[in-house]
C-alpha cells in the first residue's frame, strides 16, 4: 500500500491508488477498502463491485478487505460494509485476520432482485397518534437507501399546504422514475447491449503517426500518415475505467528509449524497442483540484510493431515507478535492458484516451468520435477564443475529425483551415475534417448524431442538455471537458421511489383527497393500517411527553393530555377497507417492534410483494431480551449452506516489509474510519411500549447513513 494515497480527496481515485497493484487475473478480485470510511465506501462499491463479480463469476467471487472495526469508533467500516451487502442482497461469508477477528468479506454473488413493491407509488400510513407511524416511516427511509420518500406534516411545522405541495412533488417524481425504469427494461441500453464490449475494445492513449514523427529514430522507422499507435491503459476495461479515463485529454512526456532482450523461452535473445513515458491528465477539473489531490501521472509505454508474443510480457512496464532510473544491463520483468536512452528533451504530445479495436480490419485503430464545434474552441481567461485541451488531444490522436455544426455554423472549409493552422503550431500534420449538419430545423442533436452510428461510437457534447438527451437514449457521451458520462449498467438500475405519507389519514374522504392530489391511481397505493389499542397509544404519547426534551409534566398530567389528543382521533378513525380500491391493505396488530422490523425487512430487502387483497402480517415472536434485532442479516446468511470458504492466501500474496502484526492494520497517522455516529437508538418493549436507550429487546435503529 502507498501511504500517500491518504491525501487523495476523491474516494474512487483513492481506491484506485490503494489497489494499483491488484490488477492481475486473480488479484483484481480483491478490493482493498483501506483509507475508505463508513461515509465513502458505498460510492466505491456501487461502481466497482457488480462488475468485478461479473468478471470473477466462474472463479468464486470477490474479496472485500475492510480491517477490524474498533468499538470506540461507533459505526466502523466493517459493520457499514456488512449492512450494505445485506441491504443490496449480496451473498457473502465473513473472513478473519490472523488474529481471528472479522476483517473481510468473501462476496460470492447477488440474488436476483425482486421488487416487493412493484407498481406501488405511495404508501399511506393510517393510525392514531402513538401508533408508531413515524417509527415505521423513519425505518423505511434508513433501510432502503433512499428509496422511500417520507412526507411528514409534523416535520413541516404542521403546515398542511406545505405538506400537500411536498406530496405532489414527490408523487410526480415517483411516477417519472417508474416510467424511466419501465422504458429501460423494454428498450435495453444501446451502449452496454450493442456498442461496448471488453472483448471487442481496449482502452488506450492514442497517437497518429505524424504526432510521433520526432521519435522515428527510436522506432527505427518513420511513422506513416495513416498509422495509429497506442499506449494501453486497460486491456479489459471496466465501467470504472471508462468513467475515469475514457475521452480525457492527456499530455504525455517521454522518458526513455529502451532496447530490451527477452530472457524467456522460446524467445530468449530476441530484441525489441520500446519508449517509456508518463501521462498526465490535462482537463480543467484536475487543474482546479490541484495536482496533489488529483489523479497522479501514469506510467505508459509505446511499443510499435512489436511481435504479439511480447505484448503480455511488456505489461510490467506500466508498473515501473516514474522516479525509477533505468540503467543498461538492468532487468525489467522478463527482459534485460541492453540500452537505455534518456528522452527527457523530446517534445510532449497531447493524446485522448479512447477505445481501440482488438480484432478485425480495424485492429489497433481507435473508434470514431464526433465533436460539437463548441467543444474544440472556447474563450480563455483572457477573453480570447482559443483551442481546448480536448481539441489538441484530438488533433494528435484521430486521423479524421468529425464536427457537428448547426445549419448556419462554420463551414467545412473554414474548419479545415483552422485545424490545419492549429496542427502546424503543434508540430503535427493536420487530420482530415468532416462536418455534419442537421437534415432540417427540427432535427435534434440526438437524431443528428444517430445518423452517424454505428461507425461513430462516441460524441462529445458542449451542452449538458444534449448530454442528458443522449444518455436517455442509452448512449455513452463525452462532456466538454472530455470526461465520459455512461448510461447505468443493466444490473445497477435502482428501484423506483415510493412516497410514504406520514400522517394519521384516519378518514376515508381524507385518504381519497390525498390520492387525487398526488395524481395516483388507487391500485398504485398501499394502505398501512397500524391497529394499536387506544390505551397503548395513550401510554406511548404520555411517555413521550413526560420524557421528551421539554417534558416537565407529572405522569397524571401527561396521561390526561395524551388522552385528550388520542381519543378524538380514535372516535373519528375509519379503518381502510377493500371498497376504497387500494392495491393492498396491510394491517399491523399491536405495532410491536418485531412486527415493524419484519415489515421493514419485507419492503426493503426483496421479500414477496403484497397480495391484491387485505393481508395481516404474520410475524415471528420477539427475540430474547438483550439481542439486537438483525433478523434480515441472520436470515440471509442462513438460507443455504455456503460453499467452502477459500483462504485469502490462495488469492493474493502479501509481502510485509514493516513491523505490523496484521496485514489489515492501519498505518500510523492514517485513520481508516471516520469518527462514528452517535449511538442514540429508539427502543420498544416486548409489549410494544416505548422507551429510550439501546440494546434492549426489540430495539430497531440501523446505523444512520449520511
Amino acid at each position: 500500500r502507498d501511504a500517500t494515497a491518504f491525501d487523495i480527496s476523491d474516494p474512487l481515485d483513492r481506491f484506485i491508488a490503494v489497489n494499483a497493484r491488484n490488477t492481475g487475473t486473480q488479484s483484481a478480485a480483491l478490493l482493498d477498502l483501506h483509507f475508505q470510511s463508513a461515509q465513502t465506501f458505498q460510492a466505491v462499491l456501487d461502481d466497482v463491485l457488480p462488475e468485478r463479480l461479473r468478471m470473477f463469476q466462474q472463479s468464486g467471487g470477490t474479496w472485500l478487505v475492510t480491517g477490524v472495526s474498533s468499538s470506540q469508533q461507533g459505526v466502523g467500516l466493517f459493520d457499514a460494509v456488512r449492512e450494505y451487502l445485506v441491504m443490496h442482497g449480496y451473498q457473502f461469508a465473513i473472513g478473519q485476520d490472523e488474529g481471528g477477528l472479522p476483517s473481510a468479506f468473501h462476496v460470492r454473488g447477488r440474488r436476483k432482485r425482486q421488487d416487493p413493491l412493484e407498481e406501488v407509488r405511495a404508501i399511506l400510513i393510517c393510525g392514531v397518534p402513538g401508533s408508531g407511524k413515524s417509527m415505521i416511516a423513519e425505518a423505511l427511509g434508513r433501510r432502503s437507501g433512499g428509496r422511500f420518500l417520507r412526507i411528514c406534516q409534523d416535520m413541516l411545522q404542521g403546515d398542511l399546504s406545505a405538506t400537500e405541495a411536498a406530496f405532489q412533488k414527490a408523487a410526480a417524481e415517483a411516477n417519472s422514475a417508474a416510467d424511466a425504469v419501465k422504458a429501460r427494461k423494454k428498450n435495453g441500453c444501446w451502449w452496454w447491449d450493442h456498442a461496448f464490449s471488453g472483448e471487442k475494445y481496449f482502452l488506450a492513449l492514442c497517437f497518429r503517426g505524424p504526432a510521433l514523427g520526432h521519435l522515428s529514430d527510436c522506432f527505427g522507422f518513420v511513422p506513416g500518415p495513416t498509422e495509429s499507435f497506442h499506449a494501453t491503459l486497460a486491456y479489459q476495461p471496466t465501467a470504472l475505467d471508462l468513467r475515469r479515463l475514457l475521452g480525457r485529454p492527456h499530455r504525455v512526456s517521454f522518458r526513455y528509449h529502451l532496447t530490451l532482450e527477452a530472457t524467456f523461452a522460446p524467445h530468449a535473445g530476441e530484441t525489441l524497442d520500446v519508449v517509456l513515458g508518463a501521462a498526465h491528465t490535462t482537463d480543467a477539473a484536475d487543474a482546479a483540484g490541484g495536482a496533489a489531490r488529483g489523479p497522479r501521472p501514469t506510467s505508459v509505454y509505446l511499443a510499435p510493431r512489436v511481435p504479439q508474443w511480447a505484448a503480455r510480457h511488456l505489461q510490467v512496464l506500466n508498473a515501473v515507478p516514474l522516479d525509477k532510473r533505468i540503467m543498461s544491463n538492468s532487468t525489467l520483468g522478463s527482459f534485460r535492458v541492453l540500452s537505455a536512452t534518456d528522452l527527457s528533451g523530446k517534445a510532449e504530445r497531447a493524446s485522448l484516451a479512447l477505445l481501440v479495436h482488438k480484432a478485425g480490419e480495424l485492429r489497433g485503430s481507435p473508434v470514431v468520435v464526433s465533436f460539437d464545434g463548441a467543444c474544440l474552441t472556447a474563450v480563455n481567461a483572457s477573453g480570447v477564443k482559443d483551442w481546448t485541451d480536448v481539441a489538441d488531444a484530438a488533433i494528435g490522436s484521430l486521423s479524421s475529425l468529425i464536427v457537428l455544426e448547426g445549419q448556419t455554423g462554420t463551414s467545412a472549409h473554414e474548419w479545415a483551415s483552422l485545424i490545419t493552422a492549429r496542427a502546424n503550431r503543434l508540430g503535427v500534420a493536420a487530420p482530415k475534417v468532416k462536418v455534419s449538419r442537421p437534415m432540417g430545423p427540427t432535427e435534434t442533436k440526438r437524431e443528428q448524431w444517430t445518423r452517424l452510428r454505428p461507425s461513430c461510437l462516441l460524441h462529445c457534447c458542449a451542452e449538458e442538455a444534449d448530454v442528458a438527451q443522449l444518455l436517455r437514449g442509452g448512449a455513452a457521451v463525452l462532456r466538454r471537458s472530455g470526461r465520459a458520462a455512461l448510461p447505468p449498467l443493466p444490473e445497477s438500475h435502482s428501484l423506483p421511489p415510493v412516497v410514504v405519507l406520514d400522517r394519521c389519514n384516519g378518514e376515508r374522504l381524507e385518504r381519497s383527497r390525498w390520492l387525487t392530489l398526488g395524481g395516483l391511481d388507487r391500485n398504485q397505493v398501499i394502505a398501512l393500517h397500524l391497529d394499536v389499542p387506544e390505551a397503548e397509544c395513550i401510554a406511548r404519547v404520555a411517555r413521550k411527553n413526560s420524557t421528551g426534551a421539554h417534558g416537565q409534566q407529572s405522569p397524571p398530567q401527561a396521561t390526561a393530555e395524551a388522552t385528550a389528543l388520542v381519543r378524538p382521533h380514535v372516535e373519528r378513525f375509519e379503518a381502510p377497507s377493500e371498497r376504497e380500491g387500494f392495491r393492498a391493505i396491510v394491517r399491523l396488530k399491536g405495532g410491536s417492534a418485531a412486527a415493524v422490523q419484519e415489515l421493514v425487512r419485507r419492503w426493503t430487502e426483496g421479500g414477496p410483494p403484497p397480495g391484491s387483497e387485505t393481508e395481516e402480517a404474520v410475524l415471528p415472536p420477539p427475540p430474547p431480551r438483550g439481542r439486537r434485532l438483525e433478523a434480515s442479516e441472520e436470515d440471509d446468511e442462513n438460507e443455504a449452506p455456503p460453499p467452502p470458504l477459500p483462504l485469502l492466501s490462495q488469492w493474493i500474496e502479501v509481502l510485509e516489509t514493516s513491523d505490523r502484526r496484521s496485514v489489515w492494520s492501519v498505518p500510523v497517522g492514517g485513520p481508516v474510519d471516520a469518527p462514528g455516529y452517535g449511538s442514540e437508538e429508539e427502543e420498544y418493549d416486548d409489549d410494544g411500549g416505548g422507551g429510550s436507550g439501546g440494546g434492549g429487546a426489540g430495539s430497531f435503529m440501523p446505523p444512520h447513513r449520511p
